[in-house]
């Protein structure tokens, strides 16, 4: 048997080493508490400057007050997870639209390219690289700025670097951005190279029935989402705006031959129309209006120049007060008749010239001469 005292011994010292080890348990448990609520306070933190700073820029950005690209940077920076910094780096992007637009397309093109961002903000970012040369059809823009980097210089692979070549691209990139995500505006567009083609007479038979079952595709989807996007309070009216301004351009190939109704392409445009000039919060609402009054105008006068006089003129009066400085750059840019020969607005804008002697006038303010018309 053994020595009592010794038994005695042990037992003491057990009982002192377990207590330790309680005491030990009990310490890193309130030290790991401390750290996980710290660690809970500092991400509640995080999270609520992120979105101060988040919903900051998109107030500034929707005012068109200066100030959104900091904010959005500062966003960006304290983005942690792929959403938070897909929605800030997509609004930074955004934000340089105006004034700078190569950065603002490096930025975009950097958020289409991110796999580990949402597909939805992988698209949204995609139609906005696009958005500079749909204003302004600047081919020597998207040459420099657009079509360059991974992805998007193949979009112009084995292509002219002309007019038509551009616009090839540009609806490649549109047809890419559509599989990246859904985009209402890029469906629209993707449809359009096609809509143009069937326009302009110069496809037939079997290609013409591929190129509208082509556009219609693309319109039903785009109508499904652009359906949605009232809903959504991320997606400002400005946006819904030029959707339904996409799809009445879409829906003249479709009408000139024949799958839609006169009726189906003044809906759209008034319908982009009302959204743009019933939205005064938002900074680029009145810029786009008069990129659709002149869409909506000559269309009209294509089909009757004598039964839309009238409501043609109209719809052209606010044009001439010069709101928009993109939509003048435009007009001014398809006077080179070098490059916009093929460009089927450029006859358009001609025939507007000699239908209302204002719009003429307005011409000639840009640079246009008497012999291009």
């Amino acid at each position: 048997m053994g020595d009592p005292m010794n038994l005695e011994v042990e037992n003491k010292t057990t009982h002192r080493i377990l207590w330790g080890a309680v005491a030990v348990i009990l310490v890193l448990a309130v030290v790991l508490g401390f750290f996980y609520f710290r660690t809970m306070l500092t991400e509640k933190d995080r999270m609520t400057q992120f979105s101060d700073s988040f919903f900051a820029g998109e107030a500034a950005l929707k005012k068109g007050t200066a100030g959104s690209e900091l904010r959005f940077q500062e966003a960006l920076e304290r983005a942690k997870t792929p959403t938070e910094q897909a929605m800030a780096e997509l609004y930074l992007g955004t934000a340089y639209l105006q004034s700078d637009p190569a950065k603002a397309v490096a930025i975009l093109k950097r958020v289409s390219l991110n796999e580990s961002y949402p597909p939805e903000y992988r698209a949204s970012a995609g139609e906005l690289t696009l958005r500079p040369f749909m204003a302004d059809k600047n081919i020597s823009f998207a040459l420099e700025n657009v079509f360059t980097g991974s992805v998007w210089a193949d979009f112009m692979k084995d292509t002219p670097t002309d007019r038509d070549g551009v616009v090839l691209g540009v609806r490649r990139a549109y047809e890419w951005v559509t599989s990246v995500g859904p985009n209402f505006i890029a469906e629209y567009r993707a449809a359009l190279w096609y809509a143009q083609e069937v326009q302009s007479k110069h496809v037939k038979g079997q290609k013409l029935d591929e190129y509208l079952s082509i556009i219609e595709l693309h319109v039903a989807r785009g109508d499904e989402l652009l359906e949605q996007a009232p809903k959504n309070p991320r997606v400002f009216n400005t946006k819904i705006g030029i959707g339904y301004d996409s799809r009445a351009h879409t829906m003249r190939g479709l009408y000139s031959a024949g799958r839609a109704s006169e009726k189906e392409v003044v809906d759209s445009y008034k319908k982009a129309l009302d959204y743009f000039e019933k939205s005064p919060g938002e900074s680029y609402a009145a810029a786009s209006a008069p990129y659709v009054r002149f869409h909506l105008a000559r269309f009209l006068v294509s089909i009757d120049p004598i039964k839309n006089k009238n409501e043609a003129l109209a719809l052209l009066a606010p044009v001439y007060e010069r709101t928009s400085s993109n939509f003048y750059k435009y007009l001014s840019n398809e006077r080179d008749a070098a490059v916009y020969g093929t460009d089927p607005v450029r006859a358009e804008i001609v025939m507007l010239a000699k239908f209302d002697p204002k719009f003429k006038t307005l011409l000639t303010s840009l640079g246009w001469k008497e012999g291009d018309f």
